[in-house]
């Protein structure tokens, strides 16, 4: 298995169907290479290639602060690993990618938001809650 940065190529190499095992994003290969294109300097869309196909994939958005004297952090979103592929450690490897990454971009800290039903593998991955999660969706 190897971790790397999301190509266009992958699109078409099952990260759509990755991506579906964390919820149903009906895009059409179109719509995804559109969304590909706009992807900027502060976003790192991580993925686990294994046997020629996209197997796992997280994203890092990574983002500046006022406090902590203009450091950086990095928000963790869309992690998921395809189904049959569970359990064999590419989503503790996509974790460690993307923390070294936001090391390596001046990051102080990481955050992500969870369903309670994943918060032993992270924690079993070094995060550590942090009081309650709240969403307004628009």
């Amino acid at each position: 298995m190897q971790i790397k940065k999301l190509e266009v190529k992958d699109l078409e190499r099952g990260f759509l169907k990755t991506l579906d095992s964390l919820t149903e994003t009906h895009l059409t290969l179109e719509e995804a290479k559109e969304i590909y294109a706009e992807i900027d300097a502060n976003v790192l869309v991580l993925v686990a290639e294994s046997g020629g196909e996209i197997v796992g994939t997280a994203t890092l958005v990574m983002f500046r602060k006022f406090r902590k004297g203009k450091g950086k952090a990095g928000y963790l979103e869309d992690m998921a690993v395809r189904k049959g592929f569970e359990r064999q450690g590419i989503g503790s490897s996509l974790i460690e990618a993307a923390i070294k990454e936001a090391k390596a971009r001046g990051g102080y800290k990481v955050v992500l938001t969870c369903g309670e039903h994943n918060v032993p593998f992270y924690e079993k991955n070094g995060f550590k809650r942090r009081g309650p999660t709240m969403r307004r969706n628009i």
